[in-house]
């Protein structure tokens, strides 16, 4: 593999050049799933990766562009016809805009039980996962401070809604599982509640359980983190939008609202089931909040002032997870016996932009239905 950089710089127009012997075929640059193929002047041509994960990513690049090629087009990924670049221009369609960084967070994906830093938030992109449970991608969209720091989610995502952050994930289970899938928020540390504090926490606590459908499962912690502080549901009724693609049959893009009718998604989330899960289908979830506002490390939208996360957890990581639980104990969700099938973590790392003192006011005149 190459350095990001090194793909970078090459895919610069004034880079490629046939005095350098470097002609672009196709490039996407983007950090840490960054690809280009080149072709060389004494002939072939090489694929440049910043690591394993853009390979996968060029895979799944090249598949979109065959697709999107009509039949009595040509192709051919890095030969002599198709969709070449020529010497000293460059491709505009593959040129995006960067996602937003979030210069307040440093997110990580948990893969079974290791922590794997430099997750990218707003990637356009699913962002590929493995694990003994799951194969498949996910995808992590937050509402910047600003919207036109990120116009291509605020147009897909967040434009008319109060929404603060929307997970995604596409993918197949490898076996079915025996156990519920769960999907909630848990902190790496047990939680250390003062009296103001654990009253809040309560309130809270009956507020969720009558609002989101589905039994709630809950714990402060223990000091070893045998059981880590978490609220969950079961996944199949708390997602938002669910989609169920027959194997052979293309499933939804992610990046964009998944399309579950509104009157089915109603069904499922009051259907009181734990899922209906297989190893053929393709299965897509999706999952939004306008109350968790990871950039400004806050609970918003509340008919109280905004909350501070750290009055609950202090300067714990937060987790957003997806998993199976099999415990003996129905009592708990031992971390030992919880199997992810995805999870990404963020640690609030602090803001210093002046832009974010409104970000917590935006769009608060907006209908409660359009959140």
């Amino acid at each position: 593999m190459v350095t990001m950089d090194l793909i970078a710089s090459v895919t610069m127009k004034n880079v490629a050049s046939e005095d350098m012997g470097i002609i672009i075929v196709k490039y996407s640059v983007e950090d840490n799933y960054s690809w280009a193929v080149i072709r060389l002047s004494g002939g072939g041509t090489m694929l440049l990766a910043s690591s394993v994960q853009a390979v996968y990513r060029y895979t799944c690049d090249v598949k979109k562009i065959v697709e999107n090629k009509k039949a009595n087009d040509t192709i051919s990924i890095g030969g002599a016809n198709g969709n070449e670049m020529m010497e000293g221009s460059a491709d505009d369609s593959a040129i995006e805009d960067p996602p937003y960084k979030f210069p307040s967070l440093a997110i990580s994906i948990l893969s079974n039980k290791q922590i794997l830093p430099g997750f990218q938030i707003n990637t356009r992109r699913g962002v590929p996962i493995e694990n003994d449970l799951f194969v498949g991608q996910v995808l992590l969209i937050m509402r910047p401070p600003d919207p036109t720091a990120d116009p291509y989610y605020n147009e897909k995502v967040f434009s008319k809604k109060k929404r603060r952050l929307e997970i995604q994930i596409q993918g197949k289970f490898k076996y079915v599982p025996t156990g519920t899938v769960w999907c909630g928020f848990e902190v790496t540390e047990a939680m250390k509640l003062g009296l103001v504090a654990s009253s809040l926490c309560n309130l809270l606590l009956r507020l969720v359980s009558k609002t989101v459908p589905g039994d709630m499962h809950f714990s402060f912690g223990e000091e070893n983190n045998e059981e880590m502080a978490h609220i969950s549901f079961p996944a199949w009724t708390l997602f938002d939008r669910v989609v169920v693609t027959k194997q052979g049959d293309e499933p939804p893009p992610l990046g964009e609202v998944l399309p579950e009718p509104a009157k089915a998604a109603s069904q499922r989330k009051r259907s009181g089931k734990t899922g209906d899960w297989n190893t053929s289908d393709t299965y897509s979830f999706s999952y939004h909040s306008m109350y968790m506002d990871l950039s400004i490390w806050h609970v918003v939208n509340l008919p109280t002032p905004d909350i501070d996360l750290k009055t609950f957890w202090g300067n714990s990581l937060l987790r957003v997870v997806v998993y199976e639980s099999q415990s003996a104990s129905k009592d708990k969700h031992l971390q030992a016996e919880n199997k992810y099938i995805a999870g990404i973590q963020a640690e609030y790392l602090g803001f210093d932009d002046d832009g974010i003192n409104g970000m917590s006011e935006e769009n608060d005149a907006l209908p409660e239905t359009e959140k």
